[in-house]
């Protein structure tokens, strides 16, 4: 088989694949970091190097970044940990 065909053939198959169902494992992982009350944590990351503070509707939950990489967050009733 050549390349070109595997390429293809993985093209003819892109319309079969659905998104995942909400039993998958990645959506019991996701639940997994729900929580159900209030909740504060630090979190030390590589990626937040920047100094500020965010919020998001969608996780609920607030970030504060006094320090580069050193994150302070807080999920709300029914958010989500990073």
């Amino acid at each position: 088989m050549r390349v070109g065909d595997s390429i293809r053939f993985t093209k003819m198959m892109e319309g079969i694949f659905h998104p995942d169902p909400p039993w998958t494992t990645a959506s019991l992982a996701a639940e997994a970091k729900r929580v159900h009350k209030t909740t504060v944590g630090l979190l030390v990351r590589g990626g937040s190097c920047w100094i500020g503070f965010h919020y998001s509707t969608k996780q609920k939950r607030l970030c504060i970044n006094f320090v580069p990489f050193v994150t302070i967050w807080v999920a709300f009733k029914g958010g989500f940990k990073p």
